[in-house]
């Protein structure tokens, strides 16, 4: 049984208490800080554990009883760096341990003795002892360990080969159905005989540290994955492993991909997880996931039924704005209870901009100033009315709508403009609203034009103190140049790569903290995963929500589905601490 209280006689692993767990950026349950193994006359190890949310049952389907198949991360580090929490670059900026989450396994991230503490084979014992941990507290997680995968990397695939070499009996109640090498040395002899990676002494020099010695036919299938151009463990190494697996009958894929090391140099690393989890798929009998979910795609079906079409199903843009209502209808069937709702004009110079006034019913010193999606043809004070009310009763804030130009009628720069001026009108008014904080806040192509007018308010002294994004439109330079939102350009397909279109390829340097949430299968998924990790290389605060399952507009479809009720709730909650606990001005 798991223990949430060390006893006073505890030892071992027993004497730490499990750690209350917390929601990752996966939407999973994480538990930091289980202790998994005290070695004697050694530091404690600890492992973080991943858990995917339980998924909401399909009607008509039978319920999957089975816990969740397991993988086990072994980082790199050459043996005497690094820790669990330690990602490549590359690998952090590809998001690789939320993509196995939302692929439906659950991830254990272990920690091992280093060579300055102990010698080989040490660290394959920990990674053994992790294992058996893991099986011993199965119960206790939701996990299926007789489905269990070693991952590792580099130094981390070395000991996954170690482990997986000789598991073939299992560990405790664990069966390891595949193991993972990512460019990791299988040979240390032929890796070390130039000297370049150092010298070889002690226990790691003997034959059964070098995985090509101790695998066998009993070996559980193997992926390899190598960058081509690694320069320091050469793709040799991998070449060698698999012309061993062959020989030996043993189930492998060998993979060589673009990249050196850890894949420096190349984009790869979303094309090798994908590639990867396949892999696993496969050898632990799961499919993958995020599967959509049930209650937003059986309303998708019925609508189609029904003859329903998506608003962007046509090139006619009043027909677009008119399917709105249509498909938001369900979705508006909702009161969020604000104080009151009023109807305004702002006037800044020229330009005379209708705005939606909703005031909460509890006290706040918050404005939010809302920027509605639709591809900046759609979308109106009405259409996302609901989705500021939640925000205003949620957060609690002062949430302005803004009805800025759509195109056609109005194409770039109309939107952009608008914007930026009803930011700068906001901010010089806080005090009106008996507010402090200026919260810019849209979905989609709104988020999007949220972002530019927070880089523009950042570049003319004008405060803005966070950014609420939900599933923004960050990065249109990839983008189809049919359809309906082109016609924002007036033509002039360049404008892709503007800025003020495009922001996520402005220096992001400067921006306000930001709030993010996108749906595991939103179409937008890699675009505002790449924002994101470019918000963090600029030193921007960045709280990332990922929800399994969820598709573009979740944040809306609180009315039809639970779970996307929830992931508004918790977008919501976020911005609610972060205005609740800032410094006043």
């Amino acid at each position: 049984m798991l223990r949430t209280v060390a006893g006073p006689l505890s030892e071992g692993p027993a004497a730490f208490p499990a750690p209350a767990p917390y929601r990752g950026q996966a939407d999973e349950l994480v538990w930091d800080n289980l202790c998994f193994a005290v070695p004697a006359a050694h530091r404690p190890l600890f492992l973080d554990l991943h858990v995917p949310r339980p998924e909401a049952p399909v009607p008509g389907e039978a319920a999957d009883t089975r816990g969740r198949p397991v993988i086990v991360w072994v980082h790199g580090g050459g043996w005497e760096a690094g820790s669990r929490r330690r990602l490549g670059g590359e690998l952090q900026s590809g998001w690789i341990i939320e993509r196995m989450v939302l692929a439906g396994f659950a991830v254990a991230l272990v920690d091992y003795r280093l060579t300055a503490e102990a010698t080989f084979p040490a660290p394959a014992d920990d990674v053994r002892a992790a294992v058996a941990w893991l099986a011993g507290h199965r119960d206790d997680f939701g996990l299926d360990t007789t489905r269990l995968a070693l991952w590792g990397e580099s130094a981390g695939a070395h000991l996954a080969l170690i482990v997986g070499a000789t598991a073939a009996a299992g560990i405790g109640e664990a069966r390891v159905r595949a193991v993972v090498d990512w460019y990791g040395p299988v040979d240390l002899p032929a890796l070390y005989a130039g000297g370049g990676n150092g010298a070889l002494s002690g226990t790691w020099a003997s034959p059964a540290a070098s995985p090509v010695n101790v695998i066998t036919a009993a070996m559980p299938p193997t992926l390899i994955v190598h960058g081509r151009d690694d320069d320091l463990v050469p793709p040799a190494q991998s070449r060698q492993l698999h012309e061993l697996l062959d020989w030996l009958g043993v189930v492998n894929e060998h993979v060589e991909s673009e990249g050196g090391h850890v894949f420096v140099g190349a984009d790869v690393v979303p094309a090798m997880t994908n590639r990867t989890l396949d892999f696993l798929c496969t050898h632990l009998g799961h499919t993958r996931g995020p599967r959509p979910d049930p209650e937003v795609a059986m309303r998708a079906a019925r609508l189609r039924e029904e003859g329903v079409r998506g608003p962007f199903e046509t090139d006619d843009p009043h027909e677009a704005r008119r399917r709105v209502f249509d498909y938001r209808k369900e979705l508006n069937a909702v009161d969020y209870g604000v104080a009151s709702v009023e109807d305004v004009e702002i006037h800044t110079g020229v330009l005379r901009i209708p705005v939606r006034v909703q005031t909460p019913v509890a006290p706040t010193r918050t404005v939010v100033l809302y920027v509605h999606g639709g591809g900046w043809v759609t979308g109106d004070l009405d259409s996302h009315e609901k989705v500021a009310a939640r925000i205003a009763q949620s957060t609690p804030a002062t949430v302005i709508q803004l009805d800025y130009r759509r195109a056609p009628e109005h194409p770039f720069p109309a939107a952009h403009d608008d914007v930026v001026a009803a930011t700068a009108w906001v901010a010089a008014r806080l005090d009106e609203y008996g507010a402090d904080t200026l919260v810019l806040a849209g979905d989609s192509a709104g988020g999007g034009l949220a972002v530019a007018a927070a880089l523009w308010a950042r570049d003319n002294g004008v405060r803005v103190d966070a950014l609420l994004l939900n599933h923004p439109a960050v990065d249109w330079t990839s983008s189809s140049r049919a359809g309906l939102p082109h016609t924002y350009f007036g033509g002039d397909d360049s404008l892709r790569l503007d800025p003020r279109v495009s922001p996520a390829l402005a220096d992001l340097r400067g921006l306000p903290p930001v709030f993010c949430g996108v749906g595991g299968l939103d179409r937008a998924l890699e675009d505002v995963l790449r924002f994101a990790h470019s918000l963090r290389e600029a030193d921007v605060p960045v709280t990332m929500r990922v929800f399994p399952g969820l598709e573009h507009g979740y944040f809306g479809q609180a009315a039809i589905s639970r779970g996307a009720d929830r992931a508004a709730e918790q977008m919501c909650r976020d911005l609610s601490e972060f205005t609740w606990n800032r410094e006043p001005r």
